[in-house]
């Protein structure tokens, strides 16, 4: 059976839509783990700044167990002066490499001696 040019664009659309589909059920799965199985350490932001979809990036690295991660966030609002900050990171631990910074959560030095696996509970 031959495919016509209308078939194929159809087709493609269909493979688009679910793997979008696929891929947003996933950021679903793994920010319901981060939410309740996540641990936390502190990273620090290397870079900050405006994204292409009106929104800004924030890169960020910790390290867990000896891995050291570099990860990115979009977020929605523009925070003044934060690189080379250090902050909360809650991260899936199964998972390190999921994770994400809460710019809400700056770390005073007292806490940048983070635990090898990290901490259950956020210090205070």
């Amino acid at each position: 059976m031959i495919m016509t040019n209308k078939q194929k664009k159809v087709a493609f659309i269909v493979v688009l839509v679910l793997a979008y589909a696929v891929y947003m059920l996933y950021c679903e799965v793994t920010s319901s783990r981060i939410e309740k199985h996540g641990r936390f350490t502190v990273g620090i932001v290397t870079d900050f700044g405006m994204n292409f979809r009106n929104g800004y990036t924030v890169n960020y690295e910790y390290t867990v167990s000896g891995i050291h991660y570099k990860e990115s966030l979009l977020v929605s609002e523009d925070y003044d002066n934060i690189v080379k900050h250090r902050f909360f990171i809650k991260f899936d631990p199964e998972q390190p490499k999921h994770s994400k910074i809460l710019l809400d959560k700056p770390a005073s030095s007292k806490f940048w001696n983070v635990p090898s696996d990290g901490w259950i509970k956020m210090p205070e």
